[in-house]
């Protein structure tokens, strides 16, 4: 089986580009969205972030995001600290999700593939880029973020030149490029090398 890491920084349109692959059979593993999940039900980890940051820091049995966003791109040290917390957890996760796959390749997708050291564990990287306004647009729309939060949490990811140094392929999502023909064009080279 082939570990496919998906990166890109925030708004670059990563799960845009793992719908693509996910219609063309290959299932992907989203680590924002588990992560999220297992900040909810992750006794320890939820007993951690409560020693840390306050009972407050859970409302209704549910991390307040936005509560832990402000403090955790305020502060570099709270930033580290919780990904040490969560990143372990989340590819445990992962792993007995890739075992459970019938599959020749499965998608592992990140903003911090790189940043949280899951990258060693891919046999190719896929690296989303799109233009910086873009990304502010988009972020900003999707998430109701000003743009000085948006910039706050692209400053808090290494750079579009520091991930292409991990890449395999590298896709731009300007909204001009054929997406669909460049994730053809992966997929075919990704079962020509199997």
């Amino acid at each position: 089986m082939i570990t496919i890491g998906l990166t890109g920084g925030i708004g670059s349109g990563k799960s845009y580009v793992a719908r693509q692959f996910a219609e063309r059979g290959i299932q992907c593993y989203n680590c924002d969205i588990r992560s999220k999940v297992i900040m909810d039900i992750n006794d320890h980890v939820v007993e951690s972030l409560q020693q840390r940051f306050g009972d407050d820091i859970y409302t209704d049995g549910y991390v307040n995001r936005k509560m832990l966003a402000e403090k955790i791109f305020s502060s570099e040290a709270d930033l580290q600290w919780v990904n040490n917390l969560v990143h372990p957890i989340v590819y445990e996760d992962f792993d007995e999700w890739r075992k459970m796959r019938q599959a020749d390749a499965v998608l592992i997708e990140s903003a911090i593939l790189v940043e949280s050291g899951f990258y060693r564990f891919c046999d190719k990287i896929i690296v989303v880029e799109a233009p910086i306004g873009l990304r502010i647009n988009r972020v900003m729309q999707r998430d109701g973020l000003s743009e000085k939060q948006v910039r706050q949490r692209i400053s808090a990811q290494i750079t579009d030149e520091e991930r292409r140094k991990f890449a395999n392929y590298v896709v731009v999502n300007d909204e001009m490029n054929n997406i669909a023909i460049e994730i053809d064009k992966i997929v075919s080279d990704l079962h020509n090398k199997q």
